[in-house]
């Protein structure tokens, strides 16, 4: 039996990919042995560890700081002791193919997966290539890469097959029931919906403006506000509030008429394929790398949106560009469940090229 091992993790952005994956993996090849590898106390555990015909594996981990930190000490023997128990667990499954979709689980599941002489895939979905994937790319036998600007960089590993390939995106988002969404969050349908999503992790500077911002958007909208965990609002009439949402966000997208939120890069394929006006509050700069600015920017080039940066984000600006959003009028999607399912094909093939599954046609 043929066994693949899949890791990523930290973030929802991460995970949900792989989700998608093993949705798709499953479906087309249900003898596959998959393993995932997550970290101990990460998101993983809630999103990976109760799907079927997946055996669940954790591995300490630390963060990788692009500051001075004295974390980045601690954090240093976590990695040691991951990449120890990535390579028990790689040792004794013995699995004839790694796929990483990045955060810092994957680095010591990757060391060791390169200690062991096994094949590597490392996926990078941002416009710039993150930290870990960085520091895996020497090791992977393929690399793919969701924006094709990145080919240029990545030509730098020599030994590395590279291959563009988008970010794969559950698909059930495409699947989800309007009044489904009505009954659990109480609306009537009398006014365009808001979906407001601050990411995995949430974005207390998006629930802030909103606070603000509340008493007159509610004039004119509903509200779903997915706030993060520990950031939860208090509900009111036409506001349903969540810390995060999983099961049901399908439900909800359906229901939406705008989407706000942050500019990962999942989050960007999943409202890509639902073709609704988006307003996108990038991470900062001083937060991050600059990619979620970036991604933004190219969202924007074939899609329906405007950006409202950290530094110009306000309760007035914030409802100026919701009103502008809901008198947008965008194309109806057409055959992009078909177009998720050729691309999630797509990525089995690959996988079933390594692993010597018999592929689908």
């Amino acid at each position: 039996m043929s066994h693949l091992v899949i890791t990523g993790g930290g973030t929802a952005g991460h995970i949900l990919p792989n989700v998608a994956l093993i949705d798709a993996l499953i479906s087309a090849a249900p003898k596959l042995k998959i393993t995932y590898i997550g970290s101990e106390k990460g998101m993983e555990s809630d999103l990976i560890a109760d799907l079927s015909n997946v055996e669940f594996r954790t591995i300490a981990t630390g963060k990788l700081r692009r500051y001075f930190s004295l974390d980045n000490f601690t954090d240093l023997f976590k990695v040691v002791k991951g990449i120890g128990q990535s390579y028990k667990i790689l040792k004794t499954e013995a699995p004839k193919l790694i796929f990483s979709k990045g955060g810092f689980v994957s680095l010591p599941v990757v060391i060791a997966g390169r200690l062991l002489k096994i094949p590597i895939i490392i996926h990078e979905s941002d416009s710039s290539p993150g930290l870990t994937t960085k520091l895996t790319a020497p090791w992977a036998s393929e690399i793919w890469y969701s924006d094709g600007d990145l080919r240029t960089y990545f030509t730098k590993f020599k030994k590395a097959k590279l291959m563009q390939m988008p970010v794969l995106v559950r698909r059930n988002i495409l699947q989800g029931d309007k009044e489904t969404a009505k009954e659990l969050t109480g609306f009537k349908g009398k006014k365009p919906v808001l979906l407001i999503i601050g990411g995995s992790l949430g974005a207390e500077v998006i629930n802030q403006n909103i606070d603000k911002a509340l008493p007159k958007l509610l004039i004119n909208f509903d509200i779903i506000h997915v706030c993060g965990k520990g950031k939860l609002r208090k509900a009111q009439k036409g506001y349903k509030t969540y810390e995060y949402v999983t099961d049901v966000l399908h439900h909800f997208y359906a229901l939406a008429d705008i989407i706000l939120g942050r500019a990962g890069a999942t989050s960007l394929a999943e409202w890509s394929f639902l073709g609704k006006p988006v307003i996108l509050v990038p991470l900062a700069q001083t937060k991050s790398r600059g990619e979620q600015l970036m991604n933004a920017a190219k969202y924007l080039q074939k899609n329906t949106g405007i950006i409202l940066t950290e530094d110009e984000l306000s309760p007035a600006k914030l409802t100026s560009a919701v009103a502008k959003m809901a008198a947008q009028t965008t194309d109806p999607v057409i055959n992009n469940l078909d177009k998720l399912d050729e691309l999630a094909l797509s990525y089995v093939q690959m996988l079933c090229y390594y692993l010597n599954q018999i592929c689908p046609n």
